[in-house]
Order: C-alpha cells, then sequence, then structure tokens
C-alpha cells in the first residue's frame, strides 16, 4: 500500500510540476530543477532502505542502479 501511495503522489507531483511549469518564463530549466529534486528524495529513499536493510544487495534492480549512478557522475 505504501507503494502505492507513493506512486500516486510521484503523479501528482509531476500533474502540479508540469502546470506550474506553464506559468513560469523558462519551462524547461523548471522540469529539469523538477526532477533533480525527485532524483534526490529517490536517492534517499533508496540508502535509507539499504540501510535497513530491506533491499537485497544482490538485487538485479540496484545492481542497474549502480550502472546509471556511475554514467551520472561521468557526465
Amino acid at each position: 500500500m505504501e507503494d502505492f501511495k507513493r506512486a500516486v503522489d510521484d503523479a501528482r507531483m509531476r500533474v502540479w510540476a508540469v502546470l506550474t511549469a506553464a506559468n513560469t518564463d523558462d519551462p524547461k530549466a523548471f522540469m529539469q530543477r523538477f526532477r533533480l529534486r525527485r532524483a534526490i528524495e529517490i536517492c534517499r529513499g533508496v540508502a535509507k532502505d539499504l540501510t535497513e536493510g530491506s533491499v537485497r544487495e544482490d538485487s538485479s534492480e540496484l545492481a542497474e542502479l549502480r550502472r546509471v549512478v556511475r554514467q551520472l557522475f561521468k557526465a
């Protein structure tokens, strides 16, 4: 149920961001900042899950996340 709540909240935030971006001078920059803020929130959640042991270190999703993070740091 908690995952569903997060998904609904994420959708709500995305809709809000799009609507708000329509009222800014630079909607593209606004959306970029929004994505970065969401990425920060998600990373903090993943870090918490890892600390609490609710995500397995050997999960395929975590391996993919590590690859993407390495790509991010190379960018």
